[in-house]
């Protein structure tokens, strides 16, 4: 998404709530359709989950996804931790983290506490879950 559909949006609280918005409209797009959707993204405020909620409804399923910030910085996938620390992202490495309210953390995986094999098991035995509730 943030290549492609949000590329123009930046970090800020504003930019990061756009794309939080556009990201739940593409999902009900493909729900929509038919497709079973899973989107991984980080929505640190309540304010993101509460448009995503909004815009998904019923259909949407929490997982939390565990992990703090010095994990995050170690891990940096994509390198955006270290272009924070070079000061070319910004708002990345202050930006607040609000603890996820229920239904939010229903779903607690501990990044920290599972390797990646036990947190892929705990998403799919989720995942598995929650199609069975949808099930016509």
């Amino acid at each position: 998404m943030r290549s492609g559909l949000s590329s123009d949006l930046g970090f800020s609280t504003d930019a990061r709530l756009e794309n939080h918005r556009r990201i739940a409209e593409v999902a009900r797009l493909a729900l929509e359709q038919g497709m079973n959707v899973v989107v991984a993204t980080m929505a640190p405020e309540h304010r993101q989950r509460d448009v995503v909620s909004k815009i998904l409804g019923n259909r949407l399923v929490w997982i939390y996804i565990h992990a703090p910030l010095d994990v995050c910085v170690a891990r940096d996938p994509k390198g955006l931790y270290q272009k924070a620390k070079a000061g070319n992202v910004q708002n990345l490495l202050s930006f607040p983290f609000e603890v996820p309210r229920p239904p939010e953390r229903e779903n607690f995986i501990d990044t920290v506490a599972l390797n990646v094999e036990g947190c892929y098991t705990a998403i799919m035995e989720l995942a598995q879950a929650q199609l069975s509730d949808f099930a016509i």
